[in-house]
């Protein structure tokens, strides 16, 4: 095998819209609306953004935000690029290392489905952690989003 086809095989592939693209394209949009205006969301605002683009007031836990009391049937988490490093974001592989901690861990058998959302995919940490996200989504909905401007693509 080429590097072209071995670097084709560690893409995410594009997947049909699932349950949450609606609200991944929301937070996407909202979060390019903030990107536009030059004020990109720290990572405790992050809840609040989320909130919106859910529109609903339903309790989630949200990676990055503030500390959540219990665990809930959604579980969001973010690793955007675009905040340049700020406060309280996580990098990919941080944040796909938060959700297979959530999911198996600590809030294991509670969480009904995790949604994923980045701005920069990276193929190393996913391959990495490819068979606890196999794990995970035999007992919830998983859906992973690649965020670009305000659009989201469904990938896994």
């Amino acid at each position: 095998m080429n590097d072209k086809e071995n670097r084709a095989e560690e893409r995410p592939e594009p997947v049909a819209a699932g349950e949450y693209h609606a609200t991944a394209a929301r937070l996407a949009a909202l979060l390019e609306e903030r990107r536009r205006a030059g004020d990109m969301p720290d990572g405790r605002e992050i809840p609040e953004l989320v909130s919106l683009a859910l529109g609903t007031s339903a309790d989630f836990n949200c990676y990055p935000g503030g500390p959540s009391k219990g665990c809930h049937p959604l579980v969001v988490v973010l690793s955007l690029n675009s905040m340049d490093g700020g406060r309280g974001n996580y990098d990919f592989r941080e944040a796909l290392e938060r959700a297979v901690r959530h999911t198996q861990g600590a809030c294991h058998g509670k969480t009904r489905a995790l949604l994923f959302l980045t701005d920069a995919w990276d193929a190393d940490a996913w391959n990495d952690w490819r068979g606890n996200v196999a794990s995970i989504a035999q007992e919830c909905a998983s859906e992973f989003y690649l965020l670009a401007g305000a659009q989201a693509w469904r990938v896994g």
